[in-house]
């Protein structure tokens, strides 16, 4: 499993919140320089901050926001929301790659309960339309997904 599907089972999301608010004050921001002068509060409520710092900013910005540590912590399926939310139109895509989603958790739930779980050619996709279509975007959305979820081990 991922990192971000154990911190959901492990972390308590009240107490994450109320860790959030001390360490990004009212910037509502945690930065670099925040994970330093409060790491011993962080490690005792969400360890995988310190770790994971680059890979929870989603947007890139070098800071933390309630939203994105949220959505790492709350696992694969607020993380794809949180993603599929930031693409403009697309609905009937974003539909069909929620279920695309679900049918993997279903198959995982399927495996973890001992039964056998056909895979031949369920991953195999082809993204076509015109420039500036979003083909590259959202396939970028589904290596991540396939990699938060275990199936791949890179999402380059």
């Amino acid at each position: 499993k991922s990192t971000a599907e154990e911190c959901k089972r492990e972390v308590d999301m009240v107490q994450l919140r109320k860790m959030f608010d001390e360490v990004a004050g009212p910037a509502g921001q945690i930065r670099v320089a925040d994970l330093v002068k409060h790491k011993t509060r962080i490690q005792q409520v969400f360890p995988v901050l310190l770790e994971k710092f680059s890979e929870i900013d989603l947007n890139n910005t070098s800071t933390v926001s309630w939203a994105e540590l949220e959505v790492f912590a709350g696992g694969t399926g607020e993380w794809l929301e949180y993603q599929l939310d930031q693409v403009i139109g697309l609905e009937l895509l974003k539909q069909q790659i929620r279920q695309f989603h679900h049918s993997i958790v279903m198959d995982q739930k399927r495996r973890d309960t001992g039964h056998h779980v056909k895979v031949v050619g369920k991953y195999h996709m082809i993204f076509q339309g015109n420039p500036g279509t979003g083909k590259t975007s959202l396939a970028r959305i589904i290596a991540q997904l396939l990699y938060r979820i275990g199936i791949i081990k890179s999402d380059l």
